[in-house]
């Protein structure tokens, strides 16, 4: 969203940019590192989460990182929302997994599992929990770690 963007672009000086995943703007090779955050499981085909990841590896520099959040459709959180007709949660394509697998055609992933559960604090700001919950029903997220060798 445009408020994540400019919360990011307030905390940091790098590039944040809300372009097309399929079709980045950017040279080859132009990033160490690249993060996404609840995107890919969103995309709507496989044709297109498979031109995404390719894209994500394209712009990354030879050993650059990648981390991935994807939304762990396993949560409770995401089950609490897709319980709602009009939640956007229920336009997610493709579950954790789907997202790993294609990651692993191009990128060396670190084995471990990780999994991140958030929640909002009373001044409604995100904040971390806990980074190696290993219980699905809490983690709102899953995060696929990984480099491009």
């Amino acid at each position: 969203s445009e408020v994540f963007l400019e919360e990011a672009r307030r905390r940091s000086n790098k590039i944040f940019a809300p372009e097309k995943a399929e079709k980045l703007p950017f040279d080859d090779g132009t990033f160490g590192a690249v993060f996404s955050v609840a995107t890919l499981e969103f995309l709507e085909t496989k044709q297109k989460l498979d031109r995404a990841v390719k894209e994500i590896y394209r712009v990354l520099r030879k050993g650059g990182k990648i981390v991935i959040m994807v939304l762990n459709s396993e949560s409770g959180y995401v089950k609490e929302h897709k319980k709602r007709r009009d939640s956007y949660f229920n336009r997610m394509k493709h579950v954790p997994e789907i997202i790993r697998n294609f990651c692993l055609r191009l990128f060396e992933l670190e084995k471990r599992r990780y999994f991140l559960e958030v929640m909002f604090d009373e001044e409604k700001k995100w904040r971390i929990l806990n980074l190696g919950t290993n219980d699905v029903n809490l983690a709102a997220f899953c995060v696929i770690i990984g480099e491009k060798q």
